[in-house]
Parts: C-alpha cells; structure tokens; sequence
C-alpha cells in the first residue's frame, strides 16, 4: 500500500473512534452529573423532613392598662415592646423548641424567686416538656396580648402582666398535635430586662397519645 493511502487510512481510522469515544465521553459525563444532582436534592430533601426549621413567633399588643401607684406613670412603647419581646421568648423557649426535640431553656427568662417553681407540679402548664418532636412546622397562633403595667411613685413601670391565649399546632409520628394555653404571666423589670416572676396557665393538649384534661398550674399557691 503506497505510504499516502495508509496515512489516510489511518487519519480515518481516528476519525471514526473520536466519532465513537466523545458521544460516550459526553453521555458518561452528562450520567455522573445528574446523579450528583439527584443525589443532592434526596440529601437536602432528608435534611429538612428530618428537622423543620425553626419558625418565627410574632404577638402584638392589645389593650395596654397603666396602674399608677403614684401620681405619674404613662405607657411606655419601649416596654410594651419588650414585654411582647419577653413573652414571644418564653413562648419559643417553653414551646416551640422543646417540641423540635431541643432541650429546655427557661432559666434565663425567670427571676431567682420564680425558677423553683418552674420544676414539678407547678410547671405542668408553663412547658410543652415531653411532647414527641415535630415532624412539621410549629403553627403559633395568637390574640393581640393584653397588658397591664403597674408604675412606682416615680413614675417607671415597675411590675407587668401579660394575658396570653396562644394556641399551638404541628405534627409528630403519632399524628396531629394542638396545645392551647390561656392564662397570665406576671413579669418584674430588673435593670434592663422583663423577667416572668409567676404564672397563672392553664393549657389543654389534644393529639394521640397525650392527656387531653386541662391542666392548671401556678407559681404560687391558689389564695
């Protein structure tokens, strides 16, 4: 065979591979990057059925009531705002994140007198303790909260009551769970902060698995 035509005949021996070799190079590479993206969906998928994320809870004022122990005292936004910034707290601390299977955190919304009473018989009400975690979200819903502010004879809001009707909903693996909790809490202000310093609560859960009798519970004893 004369040297020119086994050139060419090589030249289209090449030819015919790359035509083969790149489909399959391509079809190779297209495979490995969809199963890379599938795989990443089904992980993002289990990620987020195994552990909602945590929502948001929002409460707004309703009626705002100045008790004035001297001859001066007026509402003030600022502790109204915090106020509702306090209960928003107690209410994601005592129950919202227990029930993402988070553990317990109160202490720091208590003050030194009230957190003994925040254990036992007198907290059945105060948390949501023991509830079987989410699966889904937490639904927080709840009625502008009623608040009343008693001020010393200088006129600073020195004790507060906030009347709370929140109602909670979610799933777990036993089924729908609804938790409603209607009462008062009774809060101190000490430097900066609103610390609750008792309770009056009664809460009632409704979902498989869990007592459905109305329990009532309170920092102090009943007069």
């Amino acid at each position: 065979m004369h040297p020119k035509d086994r050139a060419s005949v090589q030249e289209q021996r090449h030819l015919n591979l790359s035509r083969v070799l790149i489909p399959a190079t391509l079809f190779i590479c297209a495979a490995l990057i969809s199963a890379c993206g599938s795989g990443g969906d089904k992980d993002i998928t289990k990620k987020s059925e195994e552990k909602p994320q945590l929502e948001k809870v929002q409460f707004a004022a309703g009626d705002v009531k100045v008790v004035r122990t001297g001859n001066t005292g007026e509402a003030n936004l600022t502790d109204v705002d915090a106020l509702l910034a306090a209960t928003t707290k107690y209410v994601r601390q005592a129950s919202v994140i227990p029930m993402h299977g988070e553990p317990l955190k109160i202490s720091d919304l208590l003050t030194s007198a009230a957190r003994p009473n925040a254990v036992g018989e007198a907290s059945d009400a105060l948390t949501d303790v023991g509830v079987s975690p989410a699966t889904d979200s937490v639904e927080v819903i709840s009625a502008p909260l009623p608040i009343t502010i008693l001020t010393d004879n200088t006129g600073i809001a020195a004790l507060a009551t906030v009347s709370i009707d929140v109602t909670i909903s979610t799933k777990t693996k036993n089924g729908a769970v609804k938790i409603h909790r209607v009462g008062e809490l009774a809060f101190v202000h000490e430097g900066s902060t609103w610390l609750i310093d008792g309770w009056r609560l009664t809460v009632n859960r409704d979902g498989k698995g869990i007592a459905s009798a109305p329990k009532t519970s309170s920092s102090t004893e009943a007069p």
